[in-house]
């Protein structure tokens, strides 16, 4: 049985999926934005704006709240471990630290990278398909050609360039890529920690992703306490066992609201204001001017079409 998770290649930072599709995965750096004065958010707002008019058709922004491991708490404590005598403090706290999950957020950006317009992309296109369909069969699933990868990744280098004069990025890694994937469908019932930059080859394999997990939309009827509304996913992993997650989608943007530290700032208030770990992610589809008027006149009801 083909996994479920829509890749069939990671290579580096870049994700070929199972659409044809090639993704370059960025961790962004982020800039301190709460308590600052009204100017200064207004700075913060200008360098975000853009680094939207620089994203392709389709990228993803990721939030995520990462649990740090012990190891990489005293890591942190103790520094460079030049004070005499610290570096058992370190491991003292971390060892207290640790009993209550301690997280820290980190920030990805993935961007679908545009088609060369050479007919590359309707042979990627194929490709997948071929994989796909193979994949059923129990056949190996080919890895990109180094061409191809050679390509995406001077795509992405230009597409980073631009990006960074707004942001400071930096290339995901192969494991740290495929931590993404694999963290998605452990949530809930372990944290594994982020792997470091270096850390693995440069090409890992994407043969059972998801170690064969079995996904039960709504649940089993058998499941004690199952809600009415069905609205989330059982995942019954080998190794983990069951694990239950939910989530909640905002599809469009009211009207108006106030900037900066206004009641639309939703995303700040989810970072810092909740007092459990949540996860978000914001996926973008750049539109022309036309296209988004027609889209705002239609949800108003006052276009008709012709």
């Amino acid at each position: 049985m083909a996994s479920p998770l829509p890749v069939r290649g990671i290579d580096g930072h870049l994700v070929w999926g199972v659409d044809g599709g090639v993704w370059a995965c960025f961790e962004v750096e982020p800039f301190p934005y709460p308590h600052r004065s009204v100017r200064d958010a207004r700075e913060v707002h200008a360098r975000t704006v853009g680094a939207l008019l620089v994203l392709p058709a389709q990228s993803l922004i990721l939030s995520l709240a990462v649990r740090l491991s012990r190891e990489e708490l005293e890591r942190r404590i103790g520094g460079d471990g030049r004070v005499p005598g610290w570096a058992g403090v370190a491991r003292r706290v971390a060892g207290r630290l640790v009993a209550e999950p301690v997280h820290e957020r980190r920030w990805v950006l993935a961007v679908r990278l545009p088609d060369t317009g050479t007919g590359r992309g309707m042979v990627d296109r194929f490709r997948a398909a071929a994989s796909e369909v193979g994949s059923v069969f129990g056949a190996p699933v080919p890895p990109p050609g180094r061409g191809r990868v050679a390509a995406a990744v001077a795509q992405a280098e230009a597409l980073a360039e631009q990006l960074s004069q707004h942001l400071r990025l930096r290339r995901l890694t192969a494991q740290q890529v495929r931590w993404l994937f694999e963290r998605a469908v452990l949530r809930g019932r372990v944290d594994p920690p982020l792997p470091h930059p270096g850390d693995g080859p440069g090409r890992v394999s994407v043969v059972r992703l998801d170690r064969d997990a079995v996904y039960v939309e709504g649940g089993r009827r058998s499941e004690p306490d199952r809600p009415r509304h069905w609205r989330y996913v059982t995942v019954e992993h080998p190794d983990w066992g069951v694990g239950y997650q939910t989530f909640l989608c905002l599809a469009e943007a009211p009207a108006a609201w106030t900037f900066p530290y206004g009641s639309g700032e939703w995303l700040w208030h989810l970072d810092d204001q909740l007092p459990l770990p949540v996860d978000w992610a914001v996926r973008i589809e750049k539109v022309d001017n036309q296209s988004a008027r027609r889209r705002a006149l239609r949800a108003n009801g006052t276009w008709w079409g012709s």
